[in-house]
């Protein structure tokens, strides 16, 4: 029989409707959601598809199939893709993304548009962005800016146009901020020569950081210093984009991470570090092997995240106490704390889903020593702030 010729006996009065009619599964996870009859031959829309069964961590659609046209009966599949945890602009600088966001993301990249704004007097604009993350329901997200200077400042504006400068913390190359959903516009703004307390004289870098800060104001302001001069020393010596150099300082111990090619550079780079000025001794954790990927670099950074957030989580120990580094999940925790801060960090650390291994690089002080180094603070704290 023609096509034509089974639809004219479909329709004679009297035949059955399993010749009249097909049936289209809707499966997913091996459970029919819903079976549909369809008139054979007609088109089936869907948007009277049942509804997709969600799954935590996944887009998901209906398998495609030909349903302006139905035929026959057959089974139609739910696909489930994961949601990517991380997202990253096409823009680039020195081969890395310029921004990279953490969310719970369909397939898509952020996109970045250069804008004009500015957010006034408060130093030189270096560039400003406008951020379109892809679609997710969360009110805010962890961003990784890699900033076009080490002397940045981030400022983020939200829908009313109002400006602020958003506390970061650096990991490795990038630097890493909470921005809420509504602020879309970042801009990075060129830090003064010196740092602003000094130039005040306020007794702190921020009073946040004073109070669990177990290092003096020179000390904190050194040790930025330190890790920005370093990494770019070692850079001239053994070349600065053949290498993935992290480097991190507590009160002049560095402590050098990250991946060289040979062993030749590994103790360039430790000869470096140790000849630099300020520094008082070198911990050379660099491993000899392929420079780690954009994609190994961005998950050690959402490792080093949870595993910040882990310890904050305890409510024993203040992340102005210490230092966190991932590289190749590895954590390297630097700081001054005491036995028990040490045992618990590391036991927290190790805990984290996806910790390979944690390597303490502490100074080990007693509560006694460390009263006193946060009594003596605050004395000088307090002098500095009452001279003229």
């Amino acid at each position: 029989l023609s096509f034509q010729e089974f639809c004219d006996l479909t329709a004679q009065e009297g035949m059955p409707d399993e010749f009249r009619n097909v049936t289209l599964n809707f499966v997913a996870s091996q459970v029919t959601v819903e079976a549909v009859t369809v008139e054979y031959g007609a088109a089936f829309d869907m948007a009277n598809a049942p509804e997709l069964p969600a799954k935590g961590g996944y887009t998901a659609e209906w398998s495609d199939f030909d349903h302006d046209h139905v035929v026959f009966d057959q089974t139609i599949e739910a696909v489930y893709t994961p949601l990517d945890s991380v997202v990253q602009s096409g823009d680039t600088r020195n081969g890395l993304p310029i921004l990279l966001a953490e969310g719970a993301f369909g397939t898509a990249e952020v996109t970045l548009t250069p804008s004009s704004e500015s957010p006034g007097a408060v130093g030189a604009l270096l560039e400003c962005w406008e951020i379109t993350l892809p679609e997710d329901r969360s009110d805010s997200h962890v961003l990784h800016y890699l900033a076009p200077s080490d002397n940045t400042v981030v400022y983020l504006r939200d829908a009313d146009g109002s400006w602020r400068k958003v506390d970061t913390t650096e990991d490795g190359s990038y630097l890493v901020f909470t921005a809420m959903t509504d602020e879309t516009t970042l801009a990075a703004v060129e830090k003064p020569g010196i740092p602003l307390p000094i130039l005040i004289g306020g007794a702190a870098v921020t009073s946040a950081t004073v109070i669990t800060d177990r290092r003096t104001t020179g000390s904190i302001v050194d040790d930025e210093v330190l890790e920005k001069r370093v990494r770019y020393e070692i850079g001239e010596v053994i070349g600065h984009e053949k290498h993935h150099v992290v480097v991190t300082s507590y009160e002049g111990k560095v402590l050098l991470t990250g991946e060289v090619l040979t062993a030749a550079d590994r103790q360039k780079a430790q000869d470096t570090a140790v000849k630099s000025v300020g520094v008082h001794s070198v911990i050379n954790e660099l491993a000899v092997m392929t420079p780690a990927t954009v994609g190994a670099v961005l998950s050690d950074s959402m490792l080093a995240t949870k595993v910040r957030s882990s310890i904050i989580g305890t409510k024993k120990i203040s992340l102005n106490q210490m230092k966190v580094d991932v590289q190749r999940g590895i954590v390297y925790l630097m700081g001054i704390v005491t036995i028990d801060e040490a045992r618990t960090a590391t036991k927290v650390a190790a805990g984290v889903s996806g910790v390979q291994q944690v390597v303490t690089c502490f100074t080990i002080e007693s509560e006694a020593a460390i009263k006193e180094r946060l009594k003596n603070l605050e004395s000088n704290n307090s002098s500095k702030s009452a001279e003229p």
